[in-house]
């Protein structure tokens, strides 16, 4: 969930999966929405995991989703950004689902591939 959404612009959460540790990172820039997967660990263990994300609307049945390839830490956010190598929301899909108190609830899921 991320709250807050009109007064911050990055978030932060720390994930641990099969003994490994993640950072989440999502990063409202412009009209779109960031989210990325880093792995924080060996880069040769990266390319083993998976991600995808779902953005539900709190009223209705809409949905929006999308899923990618997890990266390396080392890699950075403003380059995955700029490659867009992470998944990626419309303004005009995720505002959508914003509650009245400005709240988006994020589903993540991780996986091996």
């Amino acid at each position: 969930m991320l709250g807050d959404f009109g007064n911050k612009s990055v978030w932060h959460t720390a994930k641990s999966y099969n003994g490994e540790i993640f950072l989440q990172v999502t990063k409202l820039k412009g009209d779109e929405l960031y989210i990325s997967i880093f792995h924080i660990g060996r880069e040769e263990e990266t390319s083993k995991f998976m991600y995808t994300v779902e953005i539900s609307c709190v009223y209705g049945k809409e949905s929006f989703s999308g899923h990618h390839m997890v990266r390396n830490y080392v890699e950075g956010l403003d380059r995955i950004m700029r490659l867009r190598k992470c998944v990626i929301f419309s303004r005009n899909n995720f505002q959508k689902c914003l509650t009245k108190r400005s709240v988006l609830k994020i589903k993540l899921r991780m996986y091996t591939t």
